[in-house]
């Protein structure tokens, strides 16, 4: 795998990555490639099982609720038990919930289980990310990061072409997909991830007077001892809510400018997003590795606050998919640096744990949107939500940029740095 990349200029930029990371890599794309029944889920429940629009919508509702808890639940196992093991369990936990839909009529059982299968593989997440600070040095951890989340986006590619294909006539063969995708996947988890064991996390540049025992301390302690956290956990809120314009915001938008050909427009739009965020992020990340990962965040939300915000003026779909391209560059900058960035703040007792409120506050902000813009709109109009998502969004950035400032000028701060 590594000899590959080496021979690509593009993804040279991942050479050098342990073994691990390349499995991960694979077992990322795959399952996300596989992840068929997700984005059809709301379909799934309405067409197939037959719920009327009210049930399924208290059924997304519930996931959306138990994906709260399940990240939660999720960094704490994380922080307690060994993490390749917790992703195997979850992993099976899926595999189960898969076969079982497979050979039951009942619908409403059917339902039930899809719940539980999106409950354990939520469960993994802050497993699968704190894992990879695990195998990795410092120095390789934003590269690590990058890899996967490319990985991830080319199987999403893969997934939507696949399942829409496939969804309509033949259902049974999507579960029968994601199942056999998982037993690759967690036979390549079990058999070829290493893990190190007795890996330690050391605090440099501490304050003085705080020269706590990390095992010492609880998780609370370990927020009020790093102030940086509770700050940058409010910054990824509002990413995640700013983001989200990209699913209501903008074809609502779309729509109003341009009637009828808004949904093809924004199809469009989708399309780019994609292929930008496949095609730049190697490159973006060869750019961005050597800019301090505080840095990177506080031009990430620049990008944002300017690809979204210059919407309000944009009447040309031209332009609109230049801001566009200019927000998905923002998107793989956050993306790749911000785990990066709380692994490197937090103590590894705790660090699972933090990762996942990180995941929960990017999960609100984007359960929040729709709700807000939603009334905002209502009461004021679609082009103004543009001036409203750059000012929160230009808030959020001068946050990270006081961040990035006091980590210049005050090495009297928590910073927990991987050896």
């Amino acid at each position: 795998m590594e000899k590959m990349i080496k021979r690509g200029k593009a993804f040279s930029v991942y050479s050098g990555l342990p073994s691990s990371i390349y499995v991960l890599f694979i077992v990322r794309v795959i399952t996300s490639a596989a992840s068929f029944i997700t984005p059809f889920l709301s379909i799934y429940l309405t067409t197939k099982l037959g719920f009327g629009k009210g049930v399924a919508g208290l059924v997304l509702a519930t996931n959306t609720m138990l994906g709260f808890i399940a990240i939660l639940l999720g960094g704490y196992l994380a922080d307690k038990y060994n993490r390749k093991n917790i992703i195997l369990l979850t992993g099976l936990g899926r595999l189960s919930c898969l076969l079982l839909i497979l050979g039951i009529d009942n619908i409403y059982v059917k339902a039930a289980l899809l719940l539980i299968m999106s409950f354990v593989s939520t469960i993994s997440h802050p497993a699968e990310d704190t894992l990879v600070v695990d195998l990795t040095n410092r120095e390789q951890q934003r590269t690590s990061f990058s890899l996967l989340y490319l990985g991830l986006n080319i199987g999403v590619s893969v997934s939507a072409m696949v399942a829409g294909f496939l969804f309509n006539s033949f259902i049974n063969l999507m579960f029968v997909g994601e199942a056999t995708i998982t037993v690759i996947a967690l036979l390549l988890v079990y058999k070829y991830i290493q893990v190190p064991s007795g890996k330690k996390q050391e605090t440099a540049t501490l304050e003085p007077s705080s020269h706590t025992d990390n095992n010492t301390i609880n998780f609370i302690q370990a927020l009020k001892l790093n102030a940086f956290i509770p700050i940058f956990l409010f910054v990824m809120l509002v990413f995640a809510f700013v983001y989200n314009q990209f699913s209501f915001a903008l074809p609502v938008h779309l729509s109003f400018l341009f009637k009828d050909n808004g949904a093809v427009f924004y199809g469009t739009l989708m399309t780019i997003n994609c292929l930008c965020v496949v095609l730049l992020t190697p490159f973006i990340t060869k750019i961005t590795k050597k800019i301090p990962t505080a840095l990177n965040m506080v031009i990430a939300g620049g990008l944002y606050c300017f690809g979204f915000g210059m919407y309000y003026l944009a009447k040309d779909f031209t332009l609109i998919i230049i801001l566009t391209i200019v927000w998905t560059v923002g998107e793989v900058i956050s993306s790749t640096n911000f785990v990066h960035y709380v692994s490197t703040h937090s103590p590894e007792k705790y660090r699972g744990r933090i990762i996942s409120f990180t995941s929960a506050c990017m999960r609100l902000g984007a359960f929040l949107n729709p709700i807000f813009v939603g009334m905002f709109i209502k009461n004021y109009s679609t082009s103004s939500v543009w001036l409203m998502t750059s000012t929160i969004m230009g808030i959020a950035t001068l946050l990270m940029l006081y961040l990035y400032s006091i980590e210049r000028t005050d090495k009297k701060i928590n910073y927990y740095e991987a050896k």
